[in-house]
């Protein structure tokens, strides 16, 4: 709902509600201001819906009962020129979102494959991926691709974490670097 901040590494990131005004508004201006050094992370917590065409899994917006579908959400993310973003999906169907978002200058992460569900934890107080995501974090991981394998490896649900990263920035130690 984009309430609190979020901070990591001495890091702090501002969050922003996921209306789907919020996040176009976001990713225009993202898009008009960071460079190609810059590194972008999105993550996704809300729910996701199947798809009922080619890249047509939805992620579904807080409050105004909106979707993005995968491709509307890549051409929302086409201006950004970070050669390092991040994508890291909990909802539903999140699988589906690699295809559309797919490139060199992209990791993707996702809970579950494009045809599956994902859960919270066995409690109902998070989000099962992100939680493991954010435990990866917490413990000291110094690549994205270690957050990722912690995650798929310590995942206790009936859902099957994706990645891609045809780039090979989950490799790229500087991302998680504490910056001084």
């Amino acid at each position: 709902d984009g309430t609190p901040t979020f901070t990591f590494g001495g890091q702090a990131a501002q969050v922003r509600g996921g209306t789907l005004q919020s996040v176009q508004a976001t990713l225009a201006a993202v898009s008009s201001r960071a460079s190609l050094d810059d590194v972008f992370v999105f993550v996704a917590s809300n729910h996701g819906g199947p798809a009922f065409g080619p890249s047509a899994c939805t992620l579904w917006c807080w409050g105004d009962c909106a979707t993005l579908t995968a491709t509307y959400f890549q051409s929302l993310c086409a201006g950004l020129k970070c050669r390092r973003q991040t994508y890291i999906l909990g909802q539903c169907y999140s699988g589906g979102f690699i295809a559309a978002l797919r490139s060199g200058s992209r990791l993707i992460m996702t809970a579950c494959g494009d045809g599956e569900q994902s859960y919270p934890t066995s409690g109902g107080n998070y989000d099962e991926f992100l939680l493991r995501v954010a435990e990866a974090l917490e413990g000291g991981a110094t690549t994205l691709e270690q957050v990722f394998y912690h995650a798929q490896a310590t995942d206790t649900q009936q859902e099957h974490p994706q990645i891609s990263d045809d780039g090979g920035i989950g490799k790229d130690q500087s991302i998680l670097l504490p910056r001084g």
